[in-house]
């Protein structure tokens, strides 16, 4: 009997102790969960153009002979007469980010002006004389590389070009015509 009793004691020191030693690991354990999450992309939308051309306007005696045509992705048609030095034109439009990507403009280029005419000196003349440039139309500044367009966002552009009024002025004897006022804009995602 007297080691039934032992066994006894001894069974009942080691259920305590495996209960204690249950609830001492129990104490210093955690758990840690990380569970239901859930990320979504939302579609992206790229959409750079062209908005709300209006009439160009005359400095000096130039005369409009055909407005320009404006669509998404291109202004063309511009036709204009400038009489005399000094005379010029401005025409003004939006470049205008419907999308949902900001832009950057990685680059802007522009074509050489070309003058044509029976007489070559009068060409020259007139090709040294003409300047052309893009500005901001709130600010005046020029657009340049690396300008933004965030989403959602317009700017409103002017393409300004000059017939310079310098002194000693020429006589053009007969007519010159200039082209390549060609101008592309890159935009890129930023």
């Amino acid at each position: 009997m007297k080691n039934n009793k032992v066994k006894n004691i001894l069974l009942l020191v080691l259920t305590i102790g495996l209960v204690t030693m249950t609830v001492a690991y129990a104490t210093y354990t955690s758990q840690l969960l990380i569970r239901d999450n859930e990320i979504r992309v939302k579609n992206d939308r790229w959409d750079i153009h062209f908005d709300n051309g209006r009439p160009t306007r005359v400095i000096g005696g130039a005369k409009v002979v055909q407005e320009p045509t404006l669509t998404a992705t291109l202004i063309s048609g511009l036709r204009v007469n400038f009489i005399k030095l000094g005379d010029g034109i401005v025409y003004t439009f939006d470049i205008k980010n419907e999308g949902t990507i900001n832009a950057s403009l990685s680059s802007i280029i522009k074509s050489n002006l070309e003058c044509t005419s029976s007489n070559q000196e009068d060409a020259n003349y007139v090709c040294s004389n003409i300047d052309y440039k893009l500005v901001y139309t709130d600010t005046n500044e020029e657009v340049s590389v690396g300008n933004t367009l965030n989403a959602g966002q317009t700017k409103t552009v002017s393409l300004i070009v000059d017939y310079k009024n310098t002194t000693g002025e020429r006589t053009i004897t007969e007519d010159v015509i200039i082209r390549g006022f060609d101008v592309v804009f890159n935009y890129v995602q930023y």
